[in-house]
């Protein structure tokens, strides 16, 4: 991997992170290799029953 290559993703991964900080979302992983993007401050409340966002698989992202 290129130099370039590691920097636009740490580029891309700082854009992440500003964008769930901004808006209050988490991420989170599962055992069937899914990223988990969903409200932190909802399943703080629900005392981590209440899941409101989404799922992608990781292989959808790097295949």
């Amino acid at each position: 991997m290129t130099d370039d290559t590691k920097h636009e993703i740490q580029i891309l991964l700082d854009l992440l992170k500003s964008s769930l900080t901004r808006n209050g979302v988490s991420m989170a992983t599962d055992r069937e290799e899914n990223l988990m993007f969903f409200d932190t401050a909802e399943y703080n409340r629900s005392g981590g029953k209440s899941f409101d966002g989404f799922r992608i698989n990781i292989n959808d992202l790097v295949k």
